[in-house]
């Protein structure tokens, strides 16, 4: 069945601005992120106290963003430091989501730049990259600006260097993330937003979020973006003949 939203969306945009942990690869799965999570609380030192909700987190970055709040400098560049290597360890196991290679090379066979928009840091993302030789699929990676997780999705902050990356205006974009704040981060930012619902209580939240398409596989993406870069080179090809008189 079509997907009609989806495909208007892609019929109205053109580069794509793509989340890494979930539409890339699930990088925090297999209890890596408490791995991660784990690495940056040693990093706290003895006398640090951090509440509860931070002391058992699975999530490494509500560790970063206390430290950021409340700890001292040197604790937050040791703390941003094991975030950055916990991730990188991460990165070098993690396997692709599936589809995601394929939307890669979809966008680059249609004519689509990819920006990487992520929350991760960028040495994470690029030995992903350069484990499955993706960079040249890749215009840019835009990912957290060290020691200021502050300016996380969903602050448009990184949709924004994006954006200048590519010199394009926002509502000519796309971003394909799979949590509320990426939705959240489009709407501020007048960014297209594409849902992955990798569950049915994920695609209610992005459905409420307001997101303007949504996917339940990230192959029902690529194989999207393959045939809007057909038809869009049909009616390229269709308007130039009427345009050009035969003899």
């Amino acid at each position: 069945m079509t997907n009609a939203r989806l495909s208007a969306v892609l019929a109205e945009t053109g580069p794509v601005l793509l989340d890494f942990d979930g539409p890339v690869t699930h990088l925090f799965v297999d209890g890596r992120n408490r791995m991660v999570a784990d690495l940056m609380r040693q990093s706290l030192g003895a006398d640090a106290q951090p509440p509860a909700e931070v002391w058992d987190t699975y999530d490494p970055l509500i560790v970063l963003k206390w430290s950021a709040k409340f700890a001292s400098v040197e604790i937050q560049k040791a703390v941003d430091q094991a975030s950055v290597q916990g991730e990188v360890q991460a990165a070098a196991v993690t396997e692709p989501t599936p589809g995601s290679n394929d939307l890669l090379h979809a966008c680059q066979a249609t004519g689509r730049p990819v920006v990487i928009v992520s929350n991760n840091a960028e040495p994470a993302i690029r030995t992903y990259l350069d484990r499955f030789h993706l960079n040249d699929l890749v215009e840019a990676v835009v990912a957290r600006t060290p020691g200021r997780p502050d300016l996380m999705k969903p602050h448009p902050d990184s949709i924004y260097r994006a954006l200048k990356v590519l010199s394009v205006a926002a509502t000519s974009c796309c971003m394909v993330g799979d949590s509320v704040s990426d939705i959240t981060v489009c709407r501020a930012t007048t960014v297209r937003s594409i849902g992955y619902a990798k569950n049915a209580i994920r695609g209610k939240e992005l459905a409420a979020a307001g997101a303007d398409a949504l996917v339940d596989s990230v192959t029902e993406l690529a194989d999207a973006i393959t045939v809007t870069g057909r038809t869009k080179l049909r009616s390229s090809t269709s308007a130039t003949d009427l345009r050009t008189p035969h003899c």
